[in-house]
């Protein structure tokens, strides 16, 4: 429980930082955010118990970015697994990101997934047709 804490309040004091890199674990994804390159990227497994709490932070950090981003904006998923809960904050995520289009930004959203797993693959298509931003897709072997 004191991992979490500390994770907690390491995402917290991330929405002024330009660049933040958080290791993940069994619940918590790998995440990588960099302003200066315009990269969010999440890898691994999102099974957080409170979801919200894990991704506000980071979507505080992306309010941060949008107010001055870079004209390409790149946004890596490459999860293994993640729940219902995980799945609502990705799509608030990608709502968020899809106002850089308005602004005539490019937006490059790679969905990365295990070559073999139908279920990974159709939720970065169920996510794309939802949000309105095309996904380029990429298997990989696990």
């Amino acid at each position: 429980m004191n991992e979490h804490r500390a994770l907690i309040k390491q995402l917290r004091a991330l929405a002024d930082k330009n660049e933040v890199h958080i290791e993940g674990n069994i619940k918590i994804p790998e995440i990588y955010l960099n302003k200066e390159k315009g990269i969010l990227q999440i890898n691994g497994r999102s099974l957080p118990e409170n979801a919200k709490e894990l991704y506000m932070p980071i979507l505080d950090w992306l309010d941060g970015y949008l107010a001055s981003p870079k004209n390409i904006t790149t946004v890596i998923f490459k999860l293994e697994y993640f729940n219902t809960a995980s799945s609502k904050m990705l799509t608030e995520l990608i709502s968020r990101i899809k106002k850089l289009k308005q602004h005539d930004h490019e937006i490059n959203i790679e969905w990365h997934y295990p070559y073999d797993d139908e279920d990974i693959l159709d939720s970065g298509e169920t996510l794309e047709e939802v949000s309105g931003v095309t996904f380029n897709y990429y298997p990989y072997s696990a």
